[in-house]
């Protein structure tokens, strides 16, 4: 595994959760609506806590998360890592406009990203909501969308808030010819240089390779993956590229032989570097890896009736990256769906 991979950053992120900085514990949002911390390497149950639905950033003896406020927006809770969960600190609700909506759920999202800074907890927020519901292409508020952004500035020792426009993001990402027409399956920055996924196709395959460059030089791109039914999924901070073999159909179940074939082969963005091998989990919506391990979350079967409005469970499951062996499963929050249009 190479020190890319290897290492854990603070504050980085977990499938329905976060990490600490050694990557250590992990604090998922649970099935009850609170918040589970658990350890990663056997994923025994460290302490659980009330009043928070989502982990937000965790320091070395602290865990920030929020919860939604009713009508208003959220309220930041800090919680003492080392002594069982104790509340330390519950803010002063930060209010958003009225049609945002915090919670997960369709026709709308809210994006978080979050960070110490000189004893202010900042949150950077991006809502959007469009109409989404049955026969939504012919509907008169189908093409009417929402958006919004700002900051969010919590002291971390009064719970005091202040908010403040966004902050201004300029890009200045300029594409190579070569790629121009090409088909991205993720880009994003690598340092100061930029990457992208490319995917070619010809003869009934497909190739899957990474390019860089910086400004107007452009590295020799990397083959990473052949096959005829490829599918990527980066992982939630964008270090790395999930590549996999899909199966002919859904409802195909791989033999012991196929396995590795329809399993995550992960590569680091920097450099295009192949690091490890998990087997795939039909149903897994995201991907996080932290120290030796990755963490998926993956969706599990509902079985109620689908003509109404049902929570389908997810779980986390980890993984050993240099034997691809699964190691634990927990239970955390599951995804609101809608039914089926008919």
């Amino acid at each position: 595994i190479s020190t890319a991979a290897a290492s854990a950053r603070a504050g980085q992120l977990l499938p329905c959760g976060v990490a600490d900085p050694g990557g250590r514990t992990g604090f998922v949002a649970n099935s009850h609506g609170g918040i589970d911390a658990v350890d990663l390497a056997t994923g025994e149950l460290l302490w659980n806590v009330d009043g928070a639905k989502r982990p937000a950033l965790a320091d070395d003896d602290r865990l920030f998360a929020w919860a939604p406020v009713k009508g208003k927006g959220l309220r930041v809770l800090a919680f003492k890592r080392t002594d069982g969960g104790r509340r330390l600190l519950e803010s002063d609700p930060v209010i958003f406009p009225d049609w945002v909506r915090v919670e997960e759920g369709p026709g709308h999202s809210f994006k978080t990203s979050w960070r110490l800074e000189k004893g202010r907890l900042i949150l950077d927020w991006e809502a959007r909501a469009w109409y989404s519901g049955a026969h939504a292409a012919s509907h008169p508020d189908a093409e009417a969308r929402r958006f919004a952004e700002g900051q969010a500035r919590i002291d971390v020792e009064t719970g005091k808030t202040d908010t403040a426009p966004a902050e201004q993001r300029i890009s200045t990402v300029r594409l190579p010819k070569e790629l121009e027409k090409s088909v991205f399956r993720w880009q994003g920055p690598v340092g100061a240089a930029h990457a992208a996924l490319v995917l070619d196709e010809s003869d009934g395959r497909q190739r899957l390779s990474l390019w860089s460059w910086d400004g107007e030089k452009t590295q020799t791109p990397k083959e990473l993956f052949t096959g005829k039914r490829l599918r990527t999924l980066p992982t939630l901070d964008d270090r790395f590229l999930c590549l996999r073999e899909a199966a002919p159909s859904p409802d195909h179940e791989p033999g012991l032989e196929e396995s590795k074939q329809y399993g995550w082969s992960i590569f680091t963005v920097d450099g295009g570097d192949r690091v490890a091998w998990i087997p795939y989990e039909a149903g897994t919506e995201g991907i996080a890896v932290v120290g030796p391990r990755a963490y998926c979350i993956v969706a599990g079967a509902f079985n109620g009736p689908l003509d109404k409005p049902f929570v389908r469970p997810r779980s986390l499951k980890a993984f050993d990256l240099k034997t691809g062996k699964p190691l634990w499963e927990h239970s955390v929050e599951g995804k609101f769906c809608l039914p089926p249009a008919p």
